[in-house]
C-alpha cells in the first residue's frame, strides 16, 4: 500500500502482534486483532501502528530468526476465521485458557493451533481447493517452503543439515517430485499460508479503512535454518556469519549466527529476491522498518568456525595485498609474523600447564627447530580450540593467543587488519617506522572501503526504495560509516532516533541533543523492543538532569516516573520536528498507573544477549475492549501526542 503524504508529521505506536489481547484472541494476539486495536488507536488519536516481523520462525520465539522470508507465522492464525472454524469451539476454549495475563505460552499455543488447523484442513480443505491451486501458482516461494517444512518435520524439527540426501541444495525437479510425494502434507502447509496471507491482507485493509497506516518490520538477515538458505543457497555465504565487532561492552564482539549475502557474485539475483519480499510486504503495509540497514553498506563477517566475532572483518573489504606489504618494507617472514600468532614454548607451558602438550600436538605446529609454536593451518579456529576440552582457564588462554594477530589473512591471500591490531604482540614489537608505514597503508585501505560501502549502500537501497510505494524507515543504530546519513538523505529514507542514545558523541562530554534539534527525516521514539521501557530507562539513567533539560524542562528531575511525569515526557516528545513519532504501547499505557504493571521490567520485550522465558512474551496488561472504555485516558493520549 502506498504511504500517503510521506512528508506529513504523524504519531503512532509500536506493538508486537503477539502482545495484542482481545476477547477474540486465541491464546495470543493474532492478525484479526489488528483492526480491533486500530479502533482504539483512532479513538486515542494515533495514526500509525508499527509491528514486529511476522514471518514463520517455527518454535523459535525471536521474530528475527525466520525460517522463511515469505511465509507468515501460524502463531498469528485466527482459528475461528478458517473454513469450519466455528466447529472447534471446544478446542478454541482450550487456547483461550492459555491466554495468561503475563506472557505468551508460545509453544503450547502454536502446537494447539497447528493441531486444530490440521483437523480443519482434513475436513474442510476441499472447499477451497481450486482457490488454493490458484494461490499456489501466484506464490512461487510456497512449494520449496512447504517441502522444507515437511522434511523438517520428519527430521524432528532439525536443521536442513539433517535432511539426509536432501541436505544438498535441491534442484527444481527435486522440489516438484517431493511436492507430490509429500502430499497432502505439502498442501496443508500451503493452505495454512493462504489463509494467513488472507487474514493479514484483510487486517491491513481494515486498518487502512479506519484511516490508520500499518508499518511492518523486515529483518535484513535470514536464519541458516531456513527454507530460503536451503533452497536458494547460492544467494548466501555459509563460510561466514554476520555479527558486530568488539566494543567497550563486549571484547569478543557479537556473533549473530546468520549467513551473509553473496552480494559479490549474486547481486541481481539477491535484489530480485528482495523485490519479491517487498512486493509481498506491500500487500499488507504502508511503511516498513528496514532492520540493520548498515548491513546494506557493510557487514561484519566472522569465520564460520569461530564463536566470538574478534577475528571478523567488514565486507565488502578493501584488503591489503601481499605485494603492497612487501613494497611497504615487510618481507614474507615479517608478514607471517604479523598474520599468524607465535607462542614461545615457555609461555605455552606457563599459560596452559598440563594442557600444553595436548595443545601442541592437536592445534599447534612447531616453527622449524625453534622453541616457538603457531596454529596449524588446518586447526586455526576457535572451534578447534574448544574441541580440545581444556579447562576454562587454559581454553581462554589459548583463545587469547589465537586472537593475538595484527593482520587477518583472507582466503585469496590478501590481508585486513584485525579489530584490535594495535594491541597485538606483533604490532608492539614493530619498529616505529614499520608501524608508521603499516598504519598509513591501513588508513588508505579504510578510506577505499568507505567508498565501496557508500557505492554499495546507494546502489542496493536505491533499488529497494524504488520497488514499492511504502515509506522506508531505517534502523541505523550503532557505529555507522560516514556515508550512511548522506545516502539515507539522498534516498529520503527515514533514520531512527532514540532519545537516550541521541547525543553529540564527537563533542566533549557527549552532550544530549535537545528535542527541537532532532532531524525532520527521522522516526523518533523513547524506547524499542531491545531496550528497557521509558520507566525502566529512567530508573537506570545516571544523567537524568541532562535528559530532563533536553525535553525542555527545568528544575530537578523525578527519580522515578509517575503517570504525570511520563505524560509530560511524551507530550514533549511529540513536539520534535521529526516526521514520525512512534512510541511503544508500553510507554503510552505507562501514563496510566491503573493499567501499567508495577514492575517496569515487565514492559521490556527483549533483553539482547540473554536466553530466558520473558523474551518476546510481552502482552498487553488489559484487553482492547476494556481499554476502549477508558474514554478519559484516550483523550489524554490524544492531547499528549497532538502534533
Amino acid at each position: 500500500m502506498k504511504f500517503p503524504e510521506p512528508k506529513k508529521r504523524r504519531k503512532g505506536t509500536a506493538v508486537p502482534v503477539s502482545a495484542l489481547r482481545s476477547q477474540e484472541s486465541e491464546g495470543v494476539g493474532d492478525f484479526t486483532d489488528l483492526p480491533r486495536f486500530a479502533r482504539w488507536c483512532r479513538q486515542s488519536g494515533l495514526e500509525v501502528i508499527q509491528i514486529l516481523p511476522v514471518n514463520d520462525t517455527g518454535y523459535t520465539t525471536s521474530p528475527y530468526s525466520a525460517i522463511s522470508a515469505f511465509a507468515l507465522h501460524p502463531l498469528y492464525l485466527h482459528i475461528q476465521s478458517l473454513p469450519g472454524g466455528e466447529t472447534e469451539t471446544g478446542a478454541v476454549r482450550g487456547l483461550k485458557a492459555l491466554d495468561s495475563s503475563k506472557g505468551v505460552s508460545y509453544r503450547a499455543v502454536l502446537a494447539g493451533k497447528l493441531r486444530i488447523a490440521e483437523r480443519l484442513f482434513e475436513r474442510f480443505g476441499s472447499l477451497d481447493e481450486q482457490e488454493l491451486d490458484e494461490w499456489i501458482e501466484g506464490h512461487p516461494w510456497i512449494r520449496p517452503y512447504a517441502v522444507y517444512r515437511v522434511l523438517k518435520e520428519r527430521a524432528s524439527d532439525s536443521w536442513w543439515h539433517d535432511f539426509g540426501k536432501y541436505s544438498s541444495r535441491p534442484e527444481q525437479a527435486t522440489i516438484d517430485t517431493l511436492w507430490n510425494e509429500l502430499a497432502p502434507r505439502t498442501r496443508f502447509f500451503s493452505w495454512l499460508q493462504m489463509h494467513l496471507d488472507r487474514q493479514l491482507t484483510e487486517a491491513g485493509a481494515a486498518v487502512n479503512e479506519l484511516g490508520l497506516l500499518l508499518k511492518g518490520d523486515i529483518p535484513i538477515l535470514m536464519s541458516e535454518d531456513s527454507a530460503d538458505v536451503w533452497y536458494d543457497r547460492d544467494l548466501f555465504r555459509l563460510d561466514l556469519k554476520a555479527g558486530a565487532p568488539p566494543d567497550g561492552f563486549n571484547a569478543g564482539g557479537q556473533n549473530w549466527g546468520f549467513p551473509l549475502y553473496n552480494w559479490e557474485s549474486k547481486e541481481e539475483q539477491i535484489l530480485n529476491w528482495w523485490r519479491a519480499r517487498l512486493r509481498q510486504a506491500e500487500k499488507y503495509y504502508h511503511a516498513y522498518r528496514l532492520d540493520h540497514v548498515l548491513g546494506f553498506f557493510r557487514i561484519w563477517g566472522i569465520p564460520k568456525n569461530d564463536h566470538s566475532a574478534a577475528m571478523g572483518h567488514y565486507l565488502p573489504a578493501a584488503p591489503i595485498s601481499e605485494n603492497e606489504l612487501i613494497k611497504a618494507g615487510f618481507d614474507k617472514g615479517r608478514i607471517v609474523w604479523l598474520s599468524r600468532p607465535h607462542i614461545p614454548e615457555g609461555e605455552l607451558i606457563e599459560e596452559l600447564g598440563e594442557h600444553s602438550g595436548q595443545a601442541a600436538n592437536s592445534v599447534l605446529e612447531r616453527v622449524e627447530n625453534e622453541d616457538l609454536f603457531r596454529f596449524h593451518p588446518d586447526h586455526d579456529s576457535e572451534a578447534a580450540i574448544r574441541e580440545l576440552g581444556l579447562d576454562e582457564q587454559a581454553e581462554n588462554a589459548l583463545l587469547l593467543r589465537y586472537r593475538d594477530r595484527t593482520l587477518l589473512q583472507l582466503e585469496d591471500g590478501s590481508f585486513v587488519p584485525t579489530w584490535s591490531f594495535r594491541e597485538s604482540r606483533a604490532w608492539q614489537n614493530l619498529f616505529e617506522e614499520e608501524r608508521r608505514k603499516l598504519e598509513k597503508l591501513i588508513l588508505k585501505k579504510h578510506q577505499e572501503g568507505e567508498k565501496k560501502w557508500e557505492k554499495q549502500g546507494q546502489r542496493l537501497l536505491g533499488a529497494l526504495r524504488d520497488e514499492s510505494g511504502m515509506l522506508v524507515c531505517a534502523e541505523d543504530l550503532g557505529s555507522i560509516p560516514q556515508s550512511v546519513p548522506q545516502v539515507l538523505e539522498t534516498l529520503d529514507i527515514l533514520s531512527l532516533r532514540i532519545n537516550r542514545w541521541h547525543r553529540r558523541y564527537e563533542e566533549p562530554g557527549a552532550p544530549v541533543v535537545p528535542l527541537e534539534e532532532y532531524p525532520e527525516r527521522a522516526v523518533i521514539t523513547l524506547s524499542v523492543h531491545d531496550t528497557s521501557s521509558l520507566r525502566g530507562w529512567w530508573l537506570e539513567e545516571t544523567e537524568k538532569e541532562r535528559f530532563w533539560e533536553s525535553f525542555g524542562f527545568s528544575g530537578p528531575p523525578p527519580q522515578e516516573l509517575g503517570g504525570e511525569d511520563q505524560e509530560k515526557i511524551i507530550r514533549a516528545e511529540s513536539t520534535a520536528p521529526s516526521r514520525l513519532c512512534i512510541l511503544q504501547l508500553q510507554d503510552i499505557l505507562g501514563m496510566n498507573t491503573d493499567i501499567r504493571p508495577s514492575d517496569p521490567s515487565e514492559e521490556q520485550i527483549n533483553q539482547p544477549g540473554t536466553m530466558n522465558s520473558k523474551n518476546w512474551s510481552y502482552r498487553m496488561p488489559i484487553n482492547i475492549e476494556k481499554l476502549q472504555e477508558y474514554d478519559e485516558f484516550s483523550s489524554k493520549i490524544r492531547t499528549a501526542l497532538k502534533r
